[in-house]
């Protein structure tokens, strides 16, 4: 059967020719829309490390000092340090909060970026940690996002370490030692992924830390002890995970404080009505001095926003995959009808000979199947090599696990056959009703 397919295909050759190259040029598109949607789709379920259901921000703004209801007594950082507080308290008394933090970096989808590398002081060579983005909050953070620890630390217990002034760390740290440090371009991508390697848990908990000055041990900046590890918290869910120190802030200090913004979690049946509530609020409860909530964003909508671009992204590469895929389809059926009705009289010979329908059947769908066969390998090639070009394109972090590769060759075949198959369905069924006699006669 195989050796009579081959035939076949060798006779026709000119017209398999132009449809080998569709076939080649459409599996090399669809196996990048692929690995596209492959690498979106497994960085969508990998964990956020925060739970944002029923959470809002909420921002303060100051009364304008052109408008009547300023007060002119109220314009110092200590004033306004003490009315951030005070809204900070009834926020959290609010009907339908359930926790309240004070926040400076950490709001969820803002793509806000805290970044300092970190020194270990316990090591004897120094380790630094990189990639690490700093979220400095009040402790009831943990409680508004459901933090937990990575080796079964309660949120309570986080609290209590943050309370404590100690800091909290994730898994995403990359470490260095200073050793190697000296010896890249520290400006150079390609020298960093060289010598940083994951931060191990047991680097990390129980260590005193701070602020790494690129080679001075000794510095001015605070020290802290490591007290858990958490799972990374990510910027949103179409970007890998960096590290994360989450430091506890320093609520005496007046320009952190009026820097900051409140992050709730409010209970879910009070969630539809919160933002209204609020707002409405902000002439009176909702004002202390010059001081006054002026926003309310549901964590869901800036969410939204945030990935509306990479959202659109994948929408725009499934089109094209359809697209690639109908192309195909259309394609196949036009060939695959033309053959049909050039090979009436042959298919009657065969079904006189003692073909079935379902021999005709196969043969059809046999041929274009053994076509992708044929070209799949050359496809896979250009794959490899067009994996292999993005890898070394300058500054570029892109990678492809052998795993990965292999399933979207896999998944590329496997859509290319489901089209193929579908693409020759209706001739092939009407090839198979074919009339010998009626055939033969109208010969």
């Amino acid at each position: 059967m195989k050796r009579k397919l081959l035939t076949q295909i060798a006779t026709e050759w000119k017209s398999n020719m132009w449809l080998a190259i569709e076939l080649l040029l459409v599996s090399v598109v669809v196996w990048v829309v692929t690995d596209n949607l492959w690498v979106k789709t497994e960085l969508r379920l990998q964990p956020m490390g925060v739970e944002t259901d029923n959470c809002f921000k909420v921002g303060t703004a100051l009364v304008n000092a052109d408008s009547p209801a300023y007060d002119g007594q109220d314009s110092t950082d200590l004033t306004g340090m003490e009315h951030m507080l005070k809204l900070y308290d009834r926020l959290r008394h609010y009907p339908g909060v359930e926790h309240a933090a004070i926040v400076l970096n950490g709001t969820p989808y803002e793509m806000n970026f805290s970044g300092s590398n970190l020194i270990t002081l316990d090591t004897p060579d120094t380790i630094m940690t990189t990639r690490n983005n700093i979220f400095t909050v009040s402790p009831e953070y943990v409680d508004v996002f459901k933090v937990k620890g990575s080796h079964g630390e309660t949120t309570a217990q986080l609290k209590e370490m943050l309370a404590k002034g100690e800091i909290i760390t994730s898994f995403g740290l990359s470490v260095v030692s200073y050793a190697d440090l000296r010896t890249i371009d520290q400006q150079n991508y390609e020298d960093w992924q060289r010598i940083t390697r994951p931060a191990k848990r047991e680097e990390l908990v129980g260590h005193r830390m701070s602020f790494a000055g690129y080679g001075e041990n000794d510095n001015n900046y605070p020290v802290w002890h490591v007290g858990a590890t958490i799972v990374p918290i990510r910027r949103m869910e179409y970007e890998e995970a960096t590290g994360n120190t989450i430091r506890a802030l320093d609520l005496t200090n007046p320009e952190l404080v009026c820097q900051s913004c409140f992050l709730v979690r409010v209970s879910p049946e009070a969630r539809a009505t919160f933002r209204q509530d609020i707002l409405k609020e902000s002439n009176n409860l909702f004002r202390s001095g010059n001081r006054f909530v002026g926003e309310v964003t549901e964590i869901s909508a800036i969410r939204e926003l945030t990935q509306s671009e990479e959202v659109a992204t994948i929408r725009n590469f499934i089109v094209v995959m359809v697209f690639l895929l109908l192309c195909i389809f259309l394609g196949l059926l036009g060939t695959f009808w033309f053959r049909t009705q050039q090979r009436v009289s042959e298919i009657a010979i065969r079904k006189v000979n003692g073909a079935t329908g379902a021999d005709i059947f196969r043969r059809l769908i046999g041929e274009g199947l053994l076509l992708l066969l044929i070209v799949t390998p050359v496809a896979v090639l250009l794959d490899y090599g067009v994996a292999h070009y993005l890898s070394e394109m300058p500054m570029s972090d892109y990678n492809l696990p052998t795993g990965r590769f292999l399933g979207g060759v896999t998944i590329t075949f496997c859509l290319m056959a489901l089209m193929i198959v579908l693409g020759i369905w209706f001739p092939a069924t009407r090839a198979m009703r074919i009339d010998p006699a009626t055939a033969l006669k109208d010969e």
